[in-house]
């Protein structure tokens, strides 16, 4: 993918310019030189935004602040190689459900009045498939929505792809909120609700399925927000999960990295502290949701019987509406049916690792640590 087309996928496109300089002075300017094009462009196109943000916010404010929350959402956790886009391309299908789609979380302050306008470009620049794993992109399938609150603030973990210098910050403090200010996570939690609100109004008031993997790690800070939220955990064997997130660093982060590319060994290792803390919070945290409110189940399981599982998390959540929506999974099941997952070569130095640091993740997920 040549450097002008990366250039037009940056998801900072669509944001605040306010919150692009204040990105800009957080990272005291240690821009790579030859991303300067594109941070001007950036800084173009969210000097265009202006206008229309003020236009949403005067047609559409007030409608969206009146938007109830009729239902609590269903949150898909679970690490970001773990099945979680299949899943949520799925159950979404079900038409009783609304989501974020990508135009929604690039576009947040856009979004609702430059719709048909955004829908046109957006057709023309989003590729068809993720560059790093081929799995299909379209304007109608999920996104997630922390992209939404990485537009309208610095406190998103999103941040940490465009800004890796400054990863601790982004992914510790603003992911999971470890050493996060008072005033902050106020900030935080007003933006996220909002950005809530509004996708529930462009979703004609249906109940959410809502895909972060980093609301694995904050599962209390949500249902602070949302005592009944419903929540299903996907889960895949470490090693792969790892092996696969080290090939995402390598071909996706370089199309929204400002600074300067990490190294295998720095990408590694960062690999590692995402997976660590992500399912530190989660054993610690997932005891907080009430019975009946949480599935756990496993990707080698999943992608066998798709159609099973998703009828039992139905089931087990006391989610209505299945048989209608049968129909529609069975279709996309079999649209996915060509899919191939990528292959890895398997180090055994790198396995040796991942079984030492994550040896705790393999118990609680019920993993066998024996090497691949």
């Amino acid at each position: 993918m040549n450097y002008f087309r990366k250039m037009q996928l940056h998801y900072l496109h669509g944001g605040n310019l306010i919150v692009l300089i204040r990105l800009l002075i957080d990272n005291k300017f240690v821009i790579n030189i030859r991303q300067i094009p594109k941070v001007l462009i950036l800084l173009i196109s969210n000097i265009i935004n202006i206008p229309f943000i003020l236009l949403q916010k005067i047609f559409f404010l007030g409608k969206v602040e009146k938007t109830k929350i009729e239902k609590d959402p269903v949150f898909i956790l679970g690490h970001w190689r773990s099945g979680t886009t299949f899943l949520s391309n799925l159950i979404t299908r079900d038409n009783q459900f609304g989501y974020f789609n990508i135009l929604q979380t690039y576009h947040p302050s856009t979004y609702i009045f430059l719709k048909p306008v955004l829908h046109f470009f957006g057709k023309k620049v989003i590729p068809k498939q993720r560059p790093m794993d081929n799995i299909k992109v379209a304007l109608d399938l999920p996104q997630e929505e922390d992209y939404a609150v990485a537009n309208r603030s610095l406190y998103s973990m999103v941040h940490f792809i465009a800004f890796p210098r400054n990863f601790n910050k982004y992914y510790y403090k603003f992911g999971l909120f470890e050493g996060i200010g008072k005033n902050q996570f106020k900030s935080w939690r007003r933006i996220y609700l909002s950005e809530i609100k509004k996708a529930t109004y462009v979703a004609g008031g249906r109940q959410l399925v809502i895909k972060t993997p980093i609301n694995t790690g904050r599962i209390k800070e949500i249902l602070g927000m949302f005592p009944n939220a419903k929540f299903i955990h996907i889960s895949r064997n470490p090693y792969k999960t790892c092996l696969s997130t080290q090939k995402l660093y390598k071909n996706f982060f370089p199309l929204y990295d400002l600074q300067y590319m990490a190294d295998d060994d720095e990408l590694e290792e960062t690999q590692l502290n995402v997976y660590e803390a992500l399912y530190k919070k989660y054993f610690e945290q997932k005891n907080l949701i009430p019975e009946g409110n949480l599935i756990e189940i496993k990707y080698e399981s999943f992608i066998k019987e798709p159609l099973k599982h998703i009828k039992n998390i139905y089931t087990d959540l006391g989610l209505s509406g299945y048989e209608e929506a049968e129909k529609e999974f069975k279709a996309h099941i079999d649209a996915e049916k060509q899919y191939t997952p990528n292959s890895y070569s398997y180090d055994e130095k790198k396995l040796a690792k991942i079984k030492e640091r994550l040896s705790f993740a393999f118990e609680g997920l019920d993993y066998p640590k024996d090497l691949i």
